[in-house]
């Protein structure tokens, strides 16, 4: 296998990587766009209501995300904290290392409908402000269209490539026969 071949194959598995992502990400759009409501304002709502919080108030689910982020200790797994529009709501428990030092971080996603995609708001670290907190998850979902977009872009790069690739991957070296000839 040369070279050219190996990079054509490289980019054919990674247009049908993208393909996938593209039907989960399309899949949860249209999902979270069949039942999801708006507000006077033209913003989505947010009915988020937490596992064992029996308020939807921006404040109060807010100050317990920021509860759940101050106490949470997942050893590394997606742990379901809430719905929302039919998604679940997951934290993760990260460790990392800083300066030396040994530390754990909560994160916060949205998980997909095939359980392949977790998206996140600001890279799933949880405000301090309550009203903003309370807001992660559906900033997390109201990405799709922009990420679907990354996607179909990352995906025509690849597809201009193609030809090229298939025309030299397919193609002898000009010279193969008279190297042949040299040989013998």
């Amino acid at each position: 296998l040369n070279e050219s071949q190996g990079i054509l194959y490289h980019n054919l598995a990674e247009i049908d990587k993208i393909d996938k992502r593209l039907n989960s990400l399309t899949a949860d759009w249209n999902k979270f766009s069949a039942v999801a409501q708006m507000n006077d304002e033209g913003y989505y709502r947010n009915p988020v209501l937490l596992d064992g919080l029996q308020s939807s108030n921006p404040k109060i689910v807010g100050e317990r995300l920021n509860e759940i982020n101050k106490n949470a200790q997942t050893e590394g797994n997606y742990t379901p904290i809430s719905t929302l529009y039919g998604f679940n709501l997951v934290v993760k428990t990260e460790s990392s290392m800083k300066d030396g030092f040994a530390f754990k971080q909560n994160r916060f996603f949205v998980e997909s409908s095939n359980k392949d995609i977790y998206y996140s708001y600001n890279n799933g670290y949880m405000a301090t402000e309550p009203a903003t907190a309370a807001r992660n998850f559906i900033s997390a979902i109201e990405k799709i269209p922009s990420l679907i977009e990354k996607e179909q872009s990352d995906k025509a790069e690849l597809e201009k490539k193609i030809p090229v690739l298939r025309e030299v991957a397919n193609s002898t070296w000009r010279k193969e026969d008279e190297l042949k000839a040299l040989k013998e």
